[in-house]
């Protein structure tokens, strides 16, 4: 188990020379400088011990969906940074009308190339797939908190059709999304039976 120390970063490490890190790990000490980059910081925690996955769905509950992304720079300056809360944000804000690789970079102010980069640095894949890891994982929230038919859960995640949806739910979670909700709503039901009062005896 990882401890994380209550005390900022050291600017210079145990040879006395500058740290450009802005973390540093001594044995099972964790320190850095800032609140955003201790939210990183867990963020980096989560998937050394859980994935990406896991990093992706903890991360996107603290990214407003209203959030608008920052303006860009232009395709001239296809290196400025971007964090990884504007590329989530944005995708989250079309989860409904997916939009393009491309038309991605051009809301961020980034180049292709450069946005594909920043999604493999950050989360290990490739900005098409992680797009559609947040679009399955919202459907999953949406079947799972809601009795909407599967028609319409698929419009909501940007899919023209169920069958299209199913496909790539299935092959993301292992399971169909009929079958995702009767998980969910199993025990629930084994909780109401196993509480109904018998039937008086005729």
């Amino acid at each position: 188990m990882v401890e994380a120390a209550a005390r900022p970063a050291d600017a210079k490490g145990r040879d006395g020379k500058a740290v450009e890190d802005p973390t540093v790990a001594d044995g099972n000490i964790l320190s850095c400088g800032g609140a955003s980059t201790a939210f990183e910081l867990v963020l980096g925690l989560i998937e050394q011990h859980h994935g990406p996955m896991l990093r992706i769905e903890v991360a996107s509950m603290f990214f407003a969906a209203g959030r608008q992304a920052r303006p860009g720079p232009g395709p001239d300056h296809a290196d400025a940074p971007v964090g990884g809360p504007d590329i989530l944000s944005l995708m989250r804000r079309n989860i409904e009308e997916p939009l393009s690789v491309g038309a991605l970079a051009a809301g961020l102010g980034l180049g292709r190339k450069t946005l594909e980069r920043e999604c493999q640095q950050l989360y290990g894949m490739a900005p098409r797939r992680l797009f559609r890891a947040i679009r399955l994982r919202a459907i999953r929230r949406i079947l799972e908190d809601t009795a909407l038919p599967v028609e319409e859960i698929a419009a909501r995640g940007g899919y023209r059709n169920a069958s299209a949806m199913t496909r790539a739910f299935r092959a993301e979670f292992g399971l169909a999304p009929s079958r995702s909700r009767r998980a969910i709503a199993a025990p629930v039901g084994s909780v109401h039976a196993a509480t109904r009062r018998p039937s008086a005896s005729k």
